[in-house]
């Protein structure tokens, strides 16, 4: 087991916030707290540091981590007297992308699909609709809560999902709002 590997072990369930910062250079920074990691894959309950709140999840590849380094400044101690405690999502699996999104899928209405390598800065949101044995299929919703482009994803090219956050979950009532009032399914 590397160092790095050894220390994301430890840091685990730690009540300290870390910060991520990944390849490729354009990929924003993560703030948060390391609730799970396997080999492969690194989730964090995500920080919103202008909030001071948690928001969501953020899972990303180990292999994309450049650097992270614990906060020393007060965040963690405020985030401890404010109530914010971070939370693993109960049997979470992070062996692998499919199995991620297969867990995820199961208990959130809208996930984010993140290429930054390929597409930096776009996020791509909405249901799964294909688990296959490379890609995954997703029904994209836009952000007008508008069904978007059916698109296929490559696991290969996946760079970080993300779900439960406060954006992606208030668009999946939108998206439930308007399809009841349409009379239509989501």
């Amino acid at each position: 087991m590397t160092k790095d590997r050894q220390y994301y072990s430890a840091t685990i369930g730690a009540d300290t916030v870390v910060r991520l910062v990944r390849r490729p250079r354009s990929a924003d920074p993560l703030d948060g707290f390391l609730v799970g990691a396997s080999s492969d894959l690194a989730m964090l309950h995500v920080l919103d540091d202008h909030a001071m709140t948690l928001n969501g999840y953020a899972v990303v590849r180990c292999r994309d981590i450049r650097w992270w380094r614990p906060d020393t400044s007060f965040v963690s101690r405020a985030l401890r007297i404010l109530g914010q405690t971070p939370v693993a999502p109960e049997g979470v699996e992070l062996k692998d992308w499919p199995s991620l999104l297969r867990w995820a899928a199961a208990r959130y209405p809208l996930l984010g699909i993140e290429d930054e390598f390929r597409a930096p800065g776009c996020l791509r949101i909405g249901t799964i609709r294909k688990l296959g044995k490379r890609a995954l299929r997703l029904n994209t919703v836009g952000p007008d809560a508008a069904p978007g482009r059916k698109l296929r994803y490559p696991y290969s090219d996946i760079t970080c999902v993300t779900f439960g956050d406060g954006y992606s979950s208030a668009l999946a009532r939108l998206v439930a709002h308007e399809a009841a009032s349409q009379g239509s399914e989501p």
